[in-house]
This record gives structure tokens, sequence and C-alpha cells, in this order.
């Protein structure tokens, strides 16, 4: 019996050992996990490099020279960035003929998507977008009244922006907000659909919206309801939200941020226009915000070039990959920053950074697997992989899940401060050959030296080198594990 009774203790206490350990391990999972992650990401990489190894490094003969896209003699120069065409042009053909600039909104139930759209040469251009906004409760209406909660569809003339102070650079009637501010909803008053200032006048109406100030505030009318007629519905603007959690009673709402980038992209002098319809008409479906965590590269570091090689058809698919709709490069903010001090320590030398891509959206990376795996269409293999077939890239050159997904690994290089041009590396980028390698020995002294300077400064600012690919660096610090795939805006 007490064999017994000693057994039970100690089955008892071994159950209470196992829960404690159990509930360490919930509440410290990222302690307990993250190195191994980080080991099992190391293992990973090192498989990649061995299984790179199994190339032989040799220097290729003069006559296989001249198949491989060396770059020689003058360092190459970058080209200008470019905006991407806008798609959907026929949302634009009731738009007044002198106009040279839109505002689009795509909207579907409650939420939108926003372009700013500008002809230039005969073509409109996606300047902006798409971003993410919210719109009217009950959705999009052809016929709005007012208090129903409904954002209206049409085409209409964009006036003044509404702010507690003028931001550099504005070109739109500029109207400073104070304390009192409303726009009028009574349809009783000569005031209604406009803007007024009750601390100047008080004004004949009952009834209006505030339009607070502050740090984030703004507004841009876009036209609505140009006669005031109460039927009609009233207060249809542009506003800024910081949350953007909630739809609205049928004014349309964007993030500060991207309000203000809308206000200053537009100019008066080129007559911009707003037009509001149904994602649904034009095949179009709501893209959500990009994370919070993110930001575009240039809004961190606006010294560093970029030159988004997915966005366009310099690449080795010799097409835009999917997800990629604006030519701009987004990355986390913490890479962003940590680039930033890269580009800072190099201008004593003076070099600059110049990125190829940043952050990758899943849906790119699952187009690229599908290209992979059709039969034909080699893309661009005599500039990027001409001694391989495309079905020998995943593992080395190409991996599903990458740290690009999930926004802590750059492609980049170097370039001549005094001249614009990118230095000489040996290839260009995405070479998918033993030439890329790092060490590799069938390039020149200073094409490898190039290489070393990139290196060095990318270590020194807390980014790990990729092997096989000398424009490649992890970021050390990032664990994220989260594969995002909101797509890249103008």
């Amino acid at each position: 019996m007490l064999k017994g009774i000693r057994k039970t203790a100690i089955i008892f206490l071994a159950a209470i050992l196992l829960c404690t350990a159990s509930l360490y391990v919930y509440a410290n999972a990222d302690a307990v996990f993250s190195p191994i992650a980080r080991v099992y990401d190391m293992y990973m990489e090192r498989r990649a490099e061995n299984d790179a190894s199994a190339y032989v490094i040799r220097r290729y003969t003069e006559a296989e020279e001249t198949a491989v896209p060396l770059t020689s003699g003058e360092d190459v120069p970058v080209e200008a960035v470019s905006y991407p065409l806008f798609e959907y042009t026929q949302l634009l053909e009731d738009i007044p003929g002198d106009a040279e600039q839109a505002v689009c909104v795509l909207g579907s139930g409650s939420e939108a998507n926003i372009w700013v759209v500008e002809k230039l040469e005969g073509q409109w251009y996606n300047t902006a977008g798409p971003l993410y906004c919210r719109i009217g409760k009950e959705g999009l209406s052809d016929s709005k009244t007012q208090g129903d909660g409904k954002t209206p569809v049409g085409t209409t003339a964009i006036g003044a922006v509404y702010a507690s102070s003028k931001p550099d650079g504005l070109k739109l009637e500029f109207i400073g907000l104070t304390s009192g501010d409303v726009w009028v909803t009574d349809g009783f008053s000569v005031s209604y659909n406009k803007h007024v200032c009750t601390a100047v006048n008080a004004g004949d109406f009952t009834k209006s919206t505030p339009m607070p100030g502050g740090e984030y505030a703004m507004y841009i009318d876009i036209g609505y309801n140009p006669k005031c007629i109460p039927a009609y519905g009233s207060g249809v603007l542009l506003r800024a939200d910081r949350d953007l959690g909630a739809p609205t009673d049928g004014e349309i709402s964007v993030s500060p941020d991207n309000l203000k980038r809308i206000a200053l992209l537009l100019d008066g002098e080129k007559k911009p226009a707003a037009v509001i319809a149904r994602a649904g008409d034009v095949g179009w479906r709501i893209e959500k915000a990009m994370s919070g965590s993110f930001v575009f590269l240039s809004d961190i570091a606006p010294e560093i070039k970029e030159d988004s090689k997915y966005a366009g058809s310099d690449n080795f698919m010799g097409r835009p990959i999917d997800g990629y709709i604006g030519n701009r490069v987004v990355v986390s903010r913490e890479v962003g920053t940590a680039l930033k001090a890269v580009n800072d320590s190099l201008k004593e030398k003076g070099l600059g950074l110049l990125v190829y891509d940043g952050y990758r959206p899943g849906r790119a990376e699952a187009d690229i697997f599908a290209w992979i795996n059709r039969e034909g269409d080699p893309g661009m293999k005599e500039e990027h992989y001409p001694t391989l077939d495309k079905e020998d890239l995943p593992g080395i050159y190409l991996a599903k899940n990458s740290r690009h997904t999930r926004g802590i690994a750059v492609d980049l290089t170097l370039y001549d401060l005094a001249t614009g041009n990118a230095l000489e590396m040996g290839t260009i980028f995405d070479f998918f050959s033993p030439v890329s390698w790092y060490k590799s020995d069938s390039v020149t002294p200073h094409q490898l030296n190039c290489r070393r300077i990139l290196r060095e400064a990318m270590i020194a600012g807390g980014f790990s080198p990729y092997e096989s690919e000398w424009w490649h660096f992890n970021f050390l610090s990032g664990k994220s594990n989260v594969v995002y795939d909101f797509v890249i805006p103008q």
C-alpha cells in the first residue's frame, strides 16, 4: 500500500512539473522558439550554400564570357523611375476634356481603394495607389440623399483643401481650419453643403458636421453637389482618419499620410476631377491597407535610389510580377531605418545604395513558382539564367516563403554619387549563375572590390549576406515569420 501511495505521489508531482513547464513555454513562446527558428533559418541558408557548392566555380572562357551579361568598362547608368500605366481608363471617360489629373475611387461594401492618376503625353499614369480607404456604411449609390449613409457614384471637380496649416508644396486652393469650423448639413440653410467658420459666422443652420483641426486633420472638397440641392446630400469630402476601422456616413476616409500625399500630388491648374465607381464594374478586388509595420523606403530614406525590377519587365520573367502595382520599394520600418544608416555611412566614400527589391507580396512568390511550373515561357532566360533551365532555379536562387515575403530581406547594389551610375558588380541583378556568387573568380578585381564594399557596409549595418547572390542581404534583427500579401502601391 505504501508503494502505491509513493507511486501516486510521484505521478502527481510529475504532472505538476509538466503543467508548470507548459505554462512557462506558453508565456515565453517568443524567447523559447525564436532561437529555434533562427537556427532553422541558418540551417536552410547553409543548405542552400552547400547545394550551390555542388557547382564548380571556374573562370569562363573568352567565348563563354561573351554570352554572360557582365558589365565592363564604365559603370552602368541607373534608369529613371517611371510611373506605371493606369489600367482602368474607362473610369475617366466622363471627366472634362481639360482635366489632366483625377482621383479615382473604386468601392465595394464600405471599403474602397483610391488612386491619383495623371495624363502624360496622352496616356493616364498611376501616380499613387491603390491606397486603402473607407466609404459610406451603406455602400455606394447612384442617387444619394441626405443622411442615407451612402457614398455617391459619379464624376465631380475637386476643390479646396482644408487643414490647420498649409502643407509645403500644396498646389490646390487652401482654406485654414480654426476653432468652430463645420460643414453645413441643414437643408433649410443658405449655407447648405458649404464650409462655415462659426467663430466668424454663426449662420442660420441647426445641423452641421464638425471639422476639427489638429496635426492630422485634413479635408479635400471633391465638389459633390455643387448646386447645393438639399435632396442630394452634403459633406462628401475626402477626410483624414487615423484608424480606418469603421465606415463613414458617406464621405471617403483616408489615412493622414496618404491624404496628404494625395493633396500634394494634385495641381489646381491641371483641373483635377474625382471619379467614384463600383469595383465590380471593372473587375477590381479591394486591396487592404499596407501593414502598419511597413513603409515606403523613400519616406524614411529619400536619398536612397530605387529601381523596382519586379514592377516592370526588366526581370527574369520578362513582365511585371503579381502584386507589384507601383514602381516603389516597400520595407519594414526597422529595415528602412537600418538601410538609411548604411547609406549614410557610404557617403564619405562617395557612394549610395540602389535598391531593387525589399518586401515581396506572397502572391508575387506564387506567381513566380507558377511560372516555373508552367511549360514554355522562358521569360528572360538569355539575360538572367542562360546556363540553367527555369526548373533549376528553386533552391539556390528562388525560395518559397522567403524572407522577402516577411519584409526582412533586401536586394540592392551601390551607385556613384558623382555620376549617378551603378557600380560594376560583375553581373546584372538576378543573374542566376556561379558568376553571381560573392567569391566567384570569374569577375575582375575591380568588380570583386565593389562587392566587398557593399558586403562590408551591409554587415556593419546589421545585415547578413547570402553567398550565392552578391545583391541579397537578410536583416539579422528581423524575426517575423508572417508571410504578408498586401500589394505594393504606387
